[in-house]
């Protein structure tokens, strides 16, 4: 009589979990609609700039240097 007991049990445990997992199944849906779109595809060339990245930063980090260089002579007294 107490194992047909535990078996009704676990059954109705279940039960419920199998029912909550199949609702679960069945809401989905996926919509074509709600998909993000691809963004653009890039240019196949781009402009190529005057100056390469280097010389560009180079000649900032002079000027820089040339201004920090500058500024601190006229700061003392």
């Amino acid at each position: 009589m107490k194992q047909r007991n535990v078996k009704q049990l676990f059954a109705l445990t279940l039960l419920p979990l199998t029912m909550l997992l199949t609702a679960c199944g069945a809401t989905l849906q996926t919509s074509a609609g709600n998909c993000p779109s691809l963004p653009p595809m890039p240019a196949v060339s781009e402009p190529i700039p005057s100056q390469t990245y280097s010389a560009s930063a180079q000649q900032d980090i002079q000027a820089w240097r040339k201004r920090l260089i500058d500024s601190s002579m006229t700061d003392k007294p």
